[in-house]
C-alpha cells in the first residue's frame, strides 16, 4: 500500500520575539495552511501563562501545529497531511519567515 499522508517535524531554534505572540501565531499559521496547499477547517491558539503559545489548524488534510518555548526561543511545528496535492514542506518558508529562526532542524 502506498503511503496515506506525509508528516514532518521541524524544530526552528533561536526564533524572535514573535514565538511568544498569539496574534503572531495567528497570521503565520493560516498563511503556512495556504502555502502547502491545504484547507482550514479550525483553527485554535492558546497563551500560556507565563510564556508560551500552542497553535492547532485543523485542516481538511489533517493537522498542523505549532508549539513554542520563548525562554529557549524555539519553535516546534508538526505538519500531517494526507492526499498527493499538498506540499507541507512549503510551511517552512513561512514560518522562517515570521519567527527568524537562526537554526532549522528536521525536515523529514
Amino acid at each position: 500500500m502506498p503511503p496515506l499522508g506525509r508528516h514532518i517535524l521541524i524544530e526552528f531554534f533561536g526564533c524572535n520575539d514573535a514565538v511568544d505572540s498569539a496574534d503572531a501565531f495567528r497570521a503565520a499559521i493560516p498563511e503556512a495552511v495556504g502555502a502547502i496547499g491545504a484547507t482550514l477547517l479550525n483553527l485554535h491558539v492558546h497563551t500560556f501563562s507565563p510564556q508560551g503559545v500552542t497553535g492547532l489548524a485543523v485542516l481538511a488534510e489533517s493537522h498542523l501545529s505549532l508549539h513554542s518555548w520563548p525562554e529557549h526561543r524555539y519553535l516546534a511545528a508538526d505538519v500531517f497531511t494526507c492526499g498527493d496535492r499538498v506540499v507541507p514542506l512549503n510551511a517552512i518558508a513561512v514560518f522562517r519567515r515570521h519567527f527568524q529562526p537562526a537554526r532549522v532542524e528536521g525536515l523529514e
